[in-house]
């Protein structure tokens, strides 16, 4: 399941981060009792406040996992252009040179998605990673930030990469970076047959690679991810996968696909997997369904770490002051990933 992967950077994280040592540094029991809705009013400067230092906090944190996610929170912060983005820069810079793989990825993204050109000459230098999700994001954070970069290293990733997932990243970038003249190659990368790849794997990286055909232009590939909605029980994943390309590509012809799937049961009247709503809910509230987000609040107290971070990031998406009782309890949550999770969504808010 996509139980963490509530954007790509996360997902790269996970995917990355796996490879690693595993580190534990939060208990991942159930979180304190949500608070009523009839709680006073939360001042918004303050939880703001406490947003931001609970991001500072967790900074160093010893697990890899969770200074990702900090990192990929302070860049949509400096995204925004809010008070508080220049104060949580250093976290951006000091990622770039992170001894995990999984954090230089995500820290090299925020680079090019944040068009940060000063931090350009310490993004150069992993250029040259053997490792080929840093290589991978690099190049991209070059290309978005405007300097000058040989994106060819590209093409023998995304054609002859070791796993599927690096495959797929290398086709992710090759989408963001915009340039039409990679049409031809996700084409021929989509006729390629992966060796030793499982289905589920295989389906991941079409969509991959069919998100970024839409993205250079090739609007005939939006009908490859709105029928891997109907992927059915045996591959919820690339269901949630879809839904999460959708909403990205601002694809408002699925808007009722995604609707019918949020309130979906089956015969004995069992909802979705948690981790599928929520990634449903998500690609709603970017379609702009005003209450899509809403159905986050269902999962606050969710016994899984994992589900109840998905939650926060929905509510992010929502914006909506009603969303905000509730992420305060997230932000006292004892799992560390969910506090950065809400961090990142009360810091998403409008203001």
């Amino acid at each position: 399941m996509l139980a963490c992967s509530n954007s790509i950077l996360v997902a790269i994280a996970a995917s990355v981060a796996c490879a690693q040592p595993a580190v534990t540094t939060s208990d991942a029991s159930a979180p304190t009792p949500a608070k009523s809705a009839s709680s006073a009013p939360i001042q918004a400067s303050l939880l703001r406040e406490e947003a931001i230092s609970t991001l500072e906090s967790l900074a160093n944190d010893s697990n890899p996992e969770i200074r990702a996610n900090v990192v990929e929170a302070a860049g949509g912060l400096s995204s925004a252009g809010n008070s508080g983005g220049g104060r949580l820069r250093p976290i951006i810079e000091r990622g770039l040179t992170d001894p995990s793989a999984a954090v230089q990825t995500v820290a090299l993204m925020v680079v090019g998605r944040n068009k940060i050109k000063e931090l350009a000459p310490l993004a150069r230098t992993s250029v040259s990673s053997d490792n080929m999700y840093v290589k991978s994001a690099a190049i991209f954070a070059l290309s978005a930030a405007g300097v000058e970069v040989d994106q060819t290293p590209l093409a023998n990733i995304l054609l002859n990469g070791e796993k599927p997932q690096i495959r797929a990243h290398a086709a992710f970038i090759l989408g963001e970076i915009r340039n039409p003249s990679a049409l031809g190659l996700l084409r021929q990368a989509a006729r390629e047959k992966l060796i030793m790849a499982s289905e589920s794997q295989v389906k991941s990286y079409q969509l991959q690679i069919a998100e970024a055909l839409v993205k250079l232009g090739d609007q005939s590939q939006i009908d490859t991810v709105r029928a891997a909605l109907y992927s059915g029980p045996d591959d919820l994943e690339a269901v949630a996968l879809a839904a999460q390309i959708l909403g990205t590509l601002g694809d408002t012809g699925a808007r009722n696909n995604l609707i019918n799937l949020s309130v979906y049961k089956d015969r004995a009247g069992t909802p979705l997997p948690a981790d599928v709503r929520l990634a449903v809910a998500a690609a709603l509230a970017k379609l702009g369904e005003p209450d899509a987000a809403m159905i986050a609040t269902e999962f606050v107290t969710h016994a899984e770490p994992a589900i109840r971070k998905q939650a926060a990031y929905v509510m992010g998406l929502g914006g909506k002051n009603a969303l905000a009782v509730h992420l305060s309890t997230l932000l006292k949550d004892q799992d560390a990933g969910v506090r950065v999770a809400a961090a990142d969504a009360i810091l998403k808010f409008k203001r």
